[in-house]
């Protein structure tokens, strides 16, 4: 674990009774509560600095923040090992998933925030009514209530294909429609740069996504088939049976990256943007920007854009979308180490960051350091990161949080426009409904136990699919695979669901 305790000079106040005066949100002048904050960063995006909105939690709510950063990846594991020993952090800011602090809930180690609404009044602002139904049908804990203040997702729709554009002119192409056209436009862009890779992914689920599943109709999970109305597990389904043959097909061709089950991050970067030997991938449309500031850096002509639209896998047939939440599974949450008034002043201060001059703080920083006002709206300062200057001091070099509430005001990046854009297309389309089943406590833990042993059988027939140590179109094969399902518990998984479903609906 990386332990940084990061607070400016100017702040390291040696008494207490440095506050004279209790402040007006109402932190006593003789106490002030030491904060905990475990934070978890990604990739090497280390802050540098204590951030400001910290700063004045410290002289607004006397509440004094040390941070604890660890690296993403094994937030999950540590945070597992520190309630085991009885060693308590306060807060988590976010990157942590509702599921993962509703299990650690259902073990008496976060406060129940839905408890504490009346105190929160600046995160409830922001959803309306249909929304907030929402958040909470799909976020309660088995004991009905809610532990995080999830993040408000202003995106409907994001992932789709990303491609080299210039690639595929060089060899005479559009963008196809169909996944027919796909696999020959695969096959051309092979035929015209033999050292590339016409479709890279990153470990089994890049190729097994919502991208590709919107042309068969389909997903992995449990849901009702959009087709039939029946309650399936989409991965043991004829339409997966097809994708898993089509990924088949493309592999045996050599279409697609050899080594897409154990690529790494780091490969994917040295892959897409430093050897620039990629031409396809799933992802997010909005890293465009990104990823062409990137590769240029190695091949100056690089152009990366994407197509959203879901790619059909017959004439006539409909694809479908795969619409986001209104939430995204992450957001801050207190631990039970906090009780009384430090708990007070710590919703308090969660309040406060959600609206007006905390929000300003936590998302822009200081007025005069990082932003200024102009027409009343913070705008950040030259020296900043903004879509018009890519090489500016970013957020999180100084600390700053985008979650759980984006600033209004915030600048809109090309990969904000282009979300956008998805958004406005994907009104009207078919899609998979997602559905807050509403499991109790014991239903919870058995769909747990038996889905994490479905899943594990699920990747690894699809590896043995793909690579050709299985053919899904010889019936035994696929046999085969649908009796260890049966042994994974796929029958009892589904009763699970349908039960929790027939009670809830």
């Amino acid at each position: 674990m990386i332990r940084l305790v990061l607070v400016a000079g100017a702040l390291a106040l040696a008494a207490a009774g440095a506050f004279a005066a209790a402040t007006e949100e109402g932190a006593a002048a003789d106490t002030i509560y030491d904060v905990r904050v475990f934070y978890e960063f990604s990739k090497d995006r280390l802050p540098q600095q204590h951030p400001y909105h910290a700063t004045l939690a410290e002289d607004k709510f006397g509440l004094r923040f040390e941070y604890e950063f660890v690296a993403g990846g094994s937030t999950v594991e540590k945070t597992d090992l520190l309630f085991a020993a009885g060693d308590y952090y306060d807060m988590h800011p976010y990157g942590l998933r509702v599921w993962e602090v509703n299990r650690w809930a259902m073990d008496g180690h976060i406060v129940p925030l839905s408890d504490h609404w009346e105190d929160l009044p600046n995160y409830r602002k922001w959803w309306t009514d249909d929304e907030w139904e929402t958040v909470e049908a799909f976020n309660k804990a088995p004991d009905g209530k809610m532990y995080m203040l999830l993040s408000k997702n202003p995106r409907t729709i994001s992932r789709g294909f990303v491609y080299r554009q210039d690639l595929v002119e060089d060899a005479g192409l559009e963008w196809p429609t169909t996944i027919d056209g796909y696999t020959e436009m695969l096959r051309a862009l092979k035929d015209n740069n033999p050292e590339h890779y016409p479709l890279f992914t990153r470990g089994q689920g890049g190729i097994f996504t919502d991208v590709f599943y919107n042309t068969w109709r389909t997903t992995a999970g449990v849901h009702f088939d959009i087709d039939s109305g029946d309650l399936v597990y989409g991965a043991a389904t004829d339409k997966m049976r097809e994708l898993i043959k089509y990924f088949t097909g493309i592999y045996a061709e050599g279409l697609m990256d050899p080594e897409f089950l154990t690529n790494t991050r780091e490969r994917e970067n040295e892959i897409l943007y430093v050897a620039n030997t990629a031409i396809t991938t799933p992802n997010w449309t909005g890293n465009v920007g990104y990823m062409n500031n990137t590769s240029r850096k190695a091949t100056p002509e690089a152009t990366w854009t994407y197509s959203f639209i879901p790619l059909l896998s017959a004439p006539g047939a409909e694809a479908i979308v795969n619409p986001e939440q209104v939430f995204y599974p992450w957001g801050p949450f207190l631990t039970t180490n906090s009780e009384g008034e430090k708990l007070d002043r710590l919703l308090d201060y969660l309040n406060w960051t959600m609206d007006g001059e905390g929000l300003v703080a936590r998302y822009f920083g200081e007025e005069g350091v990082n932003f200024e006002y102009q027409d009343g709206k913070p705008v950040y300062l030259p020296h900043m990161r903004t879509p018009d200057n890519q090489d500016g001091t970013q957020g999180w070099e100084i600390g700053l949080e985008n979650y759980p509430i984006f600033h209004p005001d915030r600048p809109l990046s090309v990969g904000d426009q282009i979300y956008q854009e998805m958004t406005e297309w994907a009104v009207g389309k078919p899609f998979i409904r997602k559905i807050a089943w509403g499991f109790n406590a014991t239903e919870e833990k058995d769909r747990a136990d038996v889905e994490t042993v479905v899943i594990d059988t699920w990747n690894q027939y699809r590896a043995k699919f793909v690579l050709g140590e299985l053919d899904a179109s010889d019936d035994a094969h696929w046999e085969e695979y649908q009796d260890a399902l049966d042994k994974a518990g796929v029958d009892r998984l589904l009763d699970l669901y349908q039960g929790a479903y027939d009670r809830n609906y």
